[in-house]
C-alpha cells in the first residue's frame, strides 16, 4: 500500500524562497566564472598576438642580415612590432573590461543582497579573490623565466654513416 500522506505533504515554509535565493546566487557565481573564462581568452589570444610579433620581428632581423628577405627590409619588422603592439592593446582592452564587469557584477549582487534577496555572507573578500587570480601567473612566469634561462645551445650530431 503507499502512504498518502507522503504525496499531500507540504513543503516547509519560506523553502521556495531559500531555493531561489541559492539559485540567484549560483547565477552571479555562474557569470562571475564566465568573465573569468573570457579573460583567460583574451589573455591567450594576446599572448600568441605577442609572440607572433616577437617571432617575425626576428625572423625578419635575421633574414634581412643575411640578404635573404628581397622585400623591404623595414616592412616586415615593423609588421612585427604592430602584433606585439595589437597583443599589448587587446591584454590592456581585456583587463579594463573585466575590471569594469566585476565591479558591476559586484555592485548588482550588493543591491540584491541590500533588498534581501539572497544571503550575503561570503568567506571570501574581492582581495583574496583576486589574489587567488593573480598568484598562479607569478610562479609560472617565474618558471618559465628560469627555465629560458637554463637552455643550452644543442649541437646538431651527424648521421651515423653519411658523411659528406
Amino acid at each position: 500500500m503507499i502512504n498518502d500522506q507522503a504525496f499531500t505533504r507540504q513543503p516547509p515554509p519560506g523553502l521556495s524562497f531559500r531555493l531561489a535565493s541559492q539559485n540567484t546566487s549560483l547565477a552571479f557565481q555562474n557569470t562571475g566564472m564566465g568573465t573569468d573564462r573570457t579573460l583567460m581568452a583574451v589573455i591567450g589570444t594576446s599572448l600568441s598576438l605577442i609572440s607572433c610579433g616577437f617571432t617575425t620581428f626576428k625572423v625578419a632581423q635575421n633574414l634581412g642580415a643575411d640578404n635573404i628577405l628581397k622585400i623591404s627590409v623595414n616592412l616586415v619588422p615593423h609588421f612585427g612590432i604592430g602584433l606585439v603592439l595589437l597583443g599589448i592593446m587587446v591584454l590592456r582592452v581585456g583587463i579594463i573590461y573585466h575590471v569594469q564587469f566585476m565591479r558591476v557584477l559586484r555592485s548588482d549582487r550588493k543591491r540584491v543582497v541590500e533588498d534581501g534577496l539572497i544571503r550575503g555572507e561570503s568567506p571570501f573578500s574581492a582581495l583574496v579573490y583576486t589574489l587567488n587570480r593573480v598568484y598562479p601567473f607569478c610562479f609560472w612566469a617565474r618558471r618559465d623565466h628560469e627555465h629560458a634561462l637554463s637552455r643550452r645551445p644543442v649541437r646538431m650530431r651527424r648521421a651515423p654513416g653519411r658523411h659528406g
